[in-house]
């Protein structure tokens, strides 16, 4: 089956906090939002965590990026990675000798600006303890943890802190994308340093799996720094605040955030003062939020939704809306078990009866496109010289029948004649 890019719906940038004033027909013009430089983000569920390694929830994860930071972020122009943390994306080489022979290393480097709130810098010795916690086998981080498991050790410059390379013994093609998991900081998420005398290796050891080091520190890490303000600590512009459950979480902007110090860096731009994520689990409800203002930002809209409020002059005058391309795409997948599919002409037949365009037109209101294949089309990488299977219902008969399947009984449906109990 092609697969078809699936366009995530944005209304209202969080650069649109600034609202304009609305027209006739708008109430009297004025929007209370008016020079207010607070954020106000819709989340249709409540986050389950705010420790980045042990929650599990996608919604989760946009919060926290608001409060850690990893090496490596997206830039969402370009849908590339830049240096967050790191000042630039990984020096990667393959190593030819020695003990990771086969294998690779990431060199990074911090920036020199980034410190923690206690003042410290951030180091090579907060990517280690970073490592090291998500790898324990007692601490409920399995939802990140394989990101980690092809490193076998990292090792900090003896002359500069800031800098380190990550060994591992294969070659890993996802290696980059652990630049974009967060580093938490040593001493405020293990202050006694239970981790800090075991190597990387002796933590992936399965013969050290119940070690009481390891479950001790556990214990605490798995329990806390989860919503306790105070215990939540990240490198990131915003300081946790207060979580009412099923209700909202409130960040705010630091006073005195490293990111502020460096130029030309848009990705660590932090242009509101307070962010506060409004729990809304009905659409309908939160439309209507919108429509009155408790609401700037909202994502995922659907497709109908959208469309509608496209056509809302009133609602433009307070929001911008935004169908940027994702990384994300739908696609109808087939059972490769199923020896119904095992012939090539029946799984071309199959493609050939999937009308994309319809789909992106009908389904999803124009707002996608189809694709060949997996791969994201902003990549340098997409094949765009694959041919694609057109929408051919004379095809696919013919290829049913060139594969043994015909409708021998007259009810519409081809079946095979040496099998009158088999359809397709």
């Amino acid at each position: 089956m092609k697969n078809y890019l699936l366009l995530i719906l944005f209304v209202a940038s969080t650069s649109s906090m600034f609202f304009q004033g609305c027209k006739s027909g708008c109430g009297d013009g004025t929007s209370k939002k008016a020079g207010d430089q607070t954020a106000v983000l819709h989340e249709l569920a409540d986050a389950d965590k705010l420790n980045p390694l042990t929650s599990s929830s996608a919604n989760s994860s946009y919060m926290q990026l608001n409060i850690f930071q990893g090496l490596l972020t997206t830039d969402f122009k370009t849908l590339q990675s830049v240096g967050l943390l790191a000042i630039d994306r990984p020096q990667i080489a393959e190593l030819n000798d020695g003990m990771y022979k086969g294998g690779m290393s990431l060199t990074y480097e911090i920036r020199p600006e980034a410190v923690w709130d206690n003042g410290t810098p951030i180091t090579a010795a907060d990517v280690i303890f970073t490592v090291k916690a998500a790898l324990n086998p007692s601490v409920q981080s399995q939802n990140i943890r394989s990101y980690y498991e092809f490193i076998d050790d990292i090792v900090a410059d003896s002359g500069n802190p800031k800098k380190f390379t990550i060994y591992a013994k294969e070659r890993y093609i996802l290696a980059e994308t652990m630049g974009l998991n967060v580093i938490l900081p040593e001493y405020a998420y293990d202050p006694k340093g239970l981790l800090k005398n075991f190597t990387i290796a002796q933590i992936k050891d399965k013969a050290n799996a119940n070690n009481p080091t390891f479950k001790t520190f556990a214990d605490d890490f798995n329990n806390k720094h989860d919503r306790e303000k105070g215990t939540v600590i990240g490198s990131g512009a915003y300081s946790f605040e207060n979580w009412t459950t099923g209700q909202s979480i409130s960040l705010k902007r630091k006073a005195n955030w490293w990111g502020d110090k460096v130029k030309d860096a848009p990705q660590l731009a932090a242009n509101p003062t307070s962010i506060t994520y409004k729990i809304v689990n009905d659409w309908t409800t939160a439309i209507t939020a919108m429509k009155s203002e408790d609401l700037d930002v909202a994502y995922g809209i659907s497709a109908p939704d959208f469309v509608e409020l496209q056509k809302n002059d009133c609602f433009k005058q307070h929001y911008n809306l935004h169908s940027p391309i994702s990384l994300q795409y739908d696609y109808l997948g087939l059972n490769m078990k199923n020896t119904k599919l095992t012939d090539k002409r029946v799984r071309r037949a199959l493609a050939h009866l999937m009308d994309k365009r319809e789909i992106v037109e009908n389904l999803l209101y124009g707002l996608g496109q189809p694709i060949l294949g997996p791969i994201h089309p902003t990549k340098p990488y997409y094949n765009r010289s694959l041919p694609d299977v057109q929408y051919d219902p004379d095809m696919a008969k013919k290829l049913l029948k060139e594969a043994g399947w015909e409708d021998t009984d007259g009810d519409g449906v081809v079946d095979r004649s040496e099998e009158h109990t088999s359809e397709l």
